[in-house]
């Protein structure tokens, strides 16, 4: 005697689908059409990141080759392997969102999805070589990916200690650009003529998100000092803006370094938390560790530790 299996209903199917991995979701595609479409529409996508577990994963370097879990072991997770073999994947990862990786190599700038192997190049920006490119990588939605771009070269100042005096550089006047994946192309950005961003105000690495929108810590020459601050840019509304540091190493005298500066900490569950680093010809003058415990407030500065 023959016996039937029963036939689950769509609605069923997604249900189950919801709670699997994503690289057992990608085996069911190849089932028929239907599947295939039902698994890649948004709605699904939706659904599926809204019931998956909230995995953290952290990268060792820039030059990628496997993804580790962020725990005391740093357990391996997954060694890469990405779908263009002869593609130079030894450069810089702009940012990580919902399992996407935002990549730069040379001046191409690509999505990788590692978990289905899929590689998408963004359309080429023309860049300008006397300048030094910051980005930013952040989600709007689960749909849309924005890319920022800063041009960061900054007015150059520089300490004379023969002549006493502070010497500088003009360059041009900044400007910004941002990238959506959904009209896939670049715009111009405008950077409000303000306090917040001038043609003296220098962008140190790449962005890092954090509350939903991307930190920058950057600086700017004021009154004959470098001025540290965090630029923040908000992906909805599409405009910058400036988060204050504690008074005590807000303002600096020190001469320009490229090695200087604040930098913002990759931490998606901790408070806000920034490091500086002051460098002089005989190494690390001074580096310090701070955090923010409420968000946007900022008497609420603590530094955890400095060390020379």
């Amino acid at each position: 005697m023959s016996i039937s299996l029963p036939i689950l209903s769509i609605d069923l199917q997604l249900e189950i689908f919801s709670y699997l991995p994503c690289k057992t979701i990608v085996r069911f595609m190849v089932l028929s059409h239907l599947h295939r479409s039902l698994l890649i529409s948004p709605y699904f996508i939706s659904r599926h990141h809204n019931k998956s577990c909230n995995k953290s994963f952290v990268f060792l370097s820039s030059s990628i080759t496997s993804l580790y879990k962020d725990d005391d072991h740093l357990t391996l997770f997954q060694n890469l392997m990405f779908p263009f073999v002869h593609r130079n994947f030894g450069n810089i990862v702009i940012g990580i969102c919902n399992g996407i990786i935002c990549m730069q190599t040379n001046r191409d700038i690509l999505f990788i999805n590692p978990m289905i192997r899929y590689c998408f190049d963004l359309p080429l920006h023309d860049d300008d070589d006397e300048f030094i490119y910051s980005y930013g990588f952040i989600s709007r939605g689960l749909f849309d990916y924005l890319v920022v771009k800063i041009n960061s070269e900054a007015n150059y100042c520089y300490y004379d200690s023969d002549g006493g005096e502070f010497h500088t550089y003009i360059s041009p006047s900044r400007n910004a650009w941002v990238y959506t994946y959904v009209e896939d192309d670049w715009r111009h950005l405008e950077i409000p003529d303000c306090s917040v961003c001038t043609t003296t105000t220098s962008i140190g690495c790449n962005g890092v998100v954090y509350n939903g929108l991307l930190h920058w810590g950057a600086k700017k020459w004021v009154e004959d000092r470098w001025y540290y601050f965090i630029l923040t840019f908000d992906p909805q509304s599409e405009v910058f803006g400036e988060i204050l540091l504690a008074d005590s190493f807000q303002a600096l005298y020190h001469p320009v370094n490229d090695k200087n500066g604040v930098f913002v900490v990759q931490n998606s569950t901790k408070p806000l938390t920034v490091y500086s680093l002051i460098f002089l010809d005989e190494g690390y003058r001074t580096a310090s560790v701070w955090v923010m415990d409420r968000y946007g407030i900022t008497e609420s500065w603590n530094q955890i530790f400095t060390f020379n």
